[in-house]
């Protein structure tokens, strides 16, 4: 998530299909810009004649998720940010 830029997921949808195919802390990360609506994380750049300094990089939601799985008892944290869809529901 910190490749994005500050403002470059602000109010937009975010699609995942197989949501049990993410690593756990691409999750997390998703996890957090719903929740807080921002992702923070410090990281090192190099100047071309060798000094390495810390900068902040920030990306900032809010974001809204649409996602899929088959495994949503996994995921019983994101209950109270998710509407689940029972396949029972379509048929």
């Amino acid at each position: 998530m910190s490749f994005y830029r500050e403002y470059e997921l602000e109010k937009k949808l975010i699609i995942l299909d197989h949501l049990d195919r993410l690593k756990k802390d691409v999750f997390l990360a998703f996890r957090e810009l719903q929740s807080r609506g921002l992702l923070s994380c410090s990281t090192s750049v190099k100047y071309d004649f060798g000094i390495i300094y810390s900068k902040m990089r920030i990306v900032r939601g809010p974001i809204a998720t649409l996602s899929s799985t088959t495994k949503g008892e996994i995921y019983e944290d994101n209950m109270s940010r998710c509407f689940l869809a029972n396949k029972e529901l379509f048929k």
